[in-house]
């Protein structure tokens, strides 16, 4: 009776470590257990195909060490199924993957690639950030985070009509030209601001300018509509409007 009682306090003892042990950081479920896509090479991509010759560190997983985050390539994938956003937690210990661009839309980049780590929606971990699609001036970036579910785009609700709606729903721009220019950064309390300009008139010397700000909510960016703005400024101010001074997210914590 004696080493029964003994059993029972030693799987309580290891369930309250469990216990707390999660509370520490996010509970995640890696590709080793749960695939991050639907792409049937995806584990024999993330496990033998070299990454794209980027790596960045950073804590993902949100247990307060860094992970490696690379993206790893298999040309001869499926559409959808060529490129991997890979994170490795723990010294290998834990492997999380998912498809960096599943919709298998033909794109300008011959590769995605890592943009930055950010903090962006206030969950333990930073997100990912990587480069998906170029045009002649204009570049688009995707934002990932980790989740009890594994590696997830964040989906963005409520960009369009505007000036915002040609972009990818789950897309960011940033860049352009004197005809066109978009930018996304963090703004106050934790909301994430994109910005677009567009000339007044056939001259470059005034933009219309239209501020969008979005509240995190788990895996998606929800529109703020009551913050909608609109200005006019000057092209020499443009450069003061945030998101147009640096890179994307580039003021983010």
């Amino acid at each position: 009776m004696a080493r029964k009682h003994a059993v029972h306090l030693i799987l309580i003892a290891l369930l309250l470590t469990a216990c707390e042990r999660s509370s520490l950081s996010v509970d995640v479920v890696g590709p080793r257990d749960i695939p991050g896509s639907d792409c049937s090479n995806e584990l024999s991509a993330t496990e033998n195909t070299s990454p794209a010759g980027q790596e960045a560190s950073g804590d993902v997983d949100g247990d307060g060490s860094d992970d490696k985050v690379t993206i790893a390539l298999d040309p001869a994938g499926d559409r959808g199924c060529k490129s991997f956003l890979v994170v490795t937690a723990r010294d290998g210990d834990a492997i999380y993957s998912t498809a960096v661009d599943p919709s298998g839309v033909p794109r300008s980049l011959p590769a995605p690639s890592l943009s930055s780590l950010v903090e962006l929606n206030g969950d333990p971990g930073l997100e990912a950030i990587v480069n998906v699609e170029a045009g002649a001036s204009t570049q688009f970036v995707a934002a990932f985070t980790l989740t009890d579910r594994g590696l997830e785009q964040i989906a963005v609700e409520g960009k369009g009509p505007g000036p915002f709606a040609e972009t990818g729903q789950d897309l960011f721009a940033f860049g352009g030209s004197v005809g066109h220019i978009e930018g996304v950064d963090c703004g106050d309390n934790g909301l994430v601001h994109l910005v677009a300009a567009i000339p007044v008139g056939d001259s470059a010397e005034t933009y219309r300018v239209d501020h969008r700000f979005f509240r995190p909510d788990g895996t998606k960016l929800v529109l703020d509509s009551s913050l909608n703005a609109t200005e006019r400024l000057s092209a020499s101010d443009l450069a003061t409007v945030p998101g147009f001074s640096t890179s994307p997210f580039g003021s983010c914590d």
